[in-house]
């Protein structure tokens, strides 16, 4: 439940910007964050299995 919380205000820290922005820097963040939660998401699944 606190890793949905973290990304949903990530989405949100991101989505603002991302409307001013060209569309290549658009892109770039978009493709930052989907490699960003990505990791966060395997680093997470890592953890749990781990302490589990």
């Amino acid at each position: 439940m606190k890793n949905k919380v973290s990304i949903s205000s990530l989405n949100q820290i991101f989505a603002v910007p991302l409307q001013a922005e060209s569309p290549w820097q658009n892109s770039q963040r978009l493709i930052f964050l989907s490699f960003y939660t990505f990791i966060f998401k395997c680093t997470n699944q890592f953890l749990t299995s781990t302490t589990a």
